[in-house]
């Protein structure tokens, strides 16, 4: 491709220049356009050939199973490790967060080994 010095073309020269280019750019659009959509009604004509009904059943691996659901493990019960001394009914079983009774506790200086049970 050429290199061509625009610097040398004056103001009005520049201005039809550019509108040649634009109408050059717009006639190619439209003749690829026109192929593209030619060539989509020629698939579209060969998908609906092919895609007529048969008779012969479709092999097992034409015809997609539905995807199995998977089940969710039911979560176990697991027997509490730790006991509120001042509140019997609160307990935790190490998983999780900490309750704030016992991070409460802690941060006032007890251990954790203070509420095993």
């Amino acid at each position: 491709m050429k290199a061509i010095n625009l610097k040398q073309y004056s103001v009005d020269d520049l201005l039809t220049l550019r509108d040649r280019v634009n109408a050059m750019l717009a006639s190619r659009v439209d003749r690829e356009r026109r192929e593209l959509q030619s060539r989509l009604n020629r698939l579209q004509r060969f998908k609906a050939a092919t895609a007529a009904p048969s008779k012969a059943k479709p092999s097992a691996k034409a015809v997609e199973k539905p995807a199995k659901k998977k089940r969710r493990k039911p979560i176990a019960k697991v027997a509490p490790k730790y006991r509120n001394p001042n509140k019997p009914s609160e307990t935790w079983a190490g998983r999780g967060l900490q309750p704030r009774w016992l991070s409460a506790a802690l941060e006032s200086g007890q251990k954790i080994e203070d509420f095993q049970i």
